[in-house]
């Protein structure tokens, strides 16, 4: 069956996980789940699927019992079916937050060590381009796919680096390949290296905005009228949509490209009670 856990949207995981068990010899069907649901519709799970029918808390605790999940399974299949129904969106919030979570363990965080990928801007992207194109010993074409290009001798001191940090490594066919497909500092990880690259990307974004079309890229801003309890909490919003991201990107099976995605928080106004003086 496919893994829950890649999942946010428990229609979707149902529909996948139904397709998926028609290969079987004895495929679980929607009519063998209703029997077991004590559900008389014939065309309930239909209607599930579709949207035009919910599942409540009794269904999915009978639903996770059916698919034979285990307990920290069923448990995020409530949540899924929470957070996908749910009409506020402080419930939406709260439940994505849960969510997030319990996948938090599919993702791979950079150790105190490895921060050194961050020394050099072209580190990450060529570690992250490992993750899809096929790369052998063509330094040209490597540091020629990045955008700047970097040198032949940088693109090929990157890969070094990124070896000897565990990063990427050789499959059996001689390729490099990325150890993990998406990997992350966490929330509140502060280092010399990490707010140089930062600043490289800002720089980055400048060169984008005069050298990429707009359908290409997506530059744009708000400002925010906020208290000190609204801003800590406008900072939760951003690492939630943050972690998804990532998410998305590591269940992305066909990768064709590299794209930055900067996120700023930060005051243009003095607090009350600052002293400029």
């Amino acid at each position: 069956m496919p893994s829950i856990y890649n999942y946010l949207n428990y229609r979707e995981y149902l529909k996948d996980l139904f397709q998926e068990q028609k290969q079987f010899h004895n495929p679980l069907t929607h009519r063998a789940v209703l029997k077991k649901m004590g559900v008389s519709s014939t065309g309930f799970l239909s209607n599930v699927l579709s949207g035009r029918k919910n599942l409540n808390k009794e269904m999915s605790v009978k639903l996770g019992k059916i698919l034979k999940l285990a307990t920290r399974e069923r448990q995020y299949l409530n949540h899924m079916i929470v957070y996908s129904q749910a009409k506020c969106i402080e419930e939406k919030k709260e439940y994505l937050d849960k969510l997030l979570a319990m996948r938090k363990s599919e993702l791979a965080y950079i150790s105190k060590e490895q921060l050194s990928l961050f020394s050099k801007w072209y580190y990450v992207y060529i570690r992250d381009l490992l993750c899809f194109f096929d790369f052998k010993d063509d330094y040209d074409a490597l540091a020629a796919k990045l955008d700047p290009p970097v040198k032949p001798q940088e693109a090929e001191a990157a890969v070094r680096e990124l070896e000897r940090l565990g990063f990427i490594t050789k499959d059996n066919h001689g390729y490099y390949r990325a150890s993990e497909p998406v990997v992350s500092t966490g929330d509140e990880v502060h280092s010399v290296q990490l707010a140089n690259f930062q600043l490289t990307t800002m720089d980055m974004a400048k060169r984008s905005l005069k050298n990429h079309p707009h359908e290409q890229r997506d530059i744009s801003f708000v400002s925010l009228t906020l208290s000190e309890k609204s801003y800590a909490k406008v900072k939760c919003e951003i690492q939630s949509f943050r972690k998804k991201l990532l998410l998305i990107a590591k269940d992305e099976e066909y990768p064709d490209r590299i794209c930055q995605c900067n996120i700023q928080l930060f005051p243009v106004t003095q607090k009350p009670g600052d002293n400029n003086e």
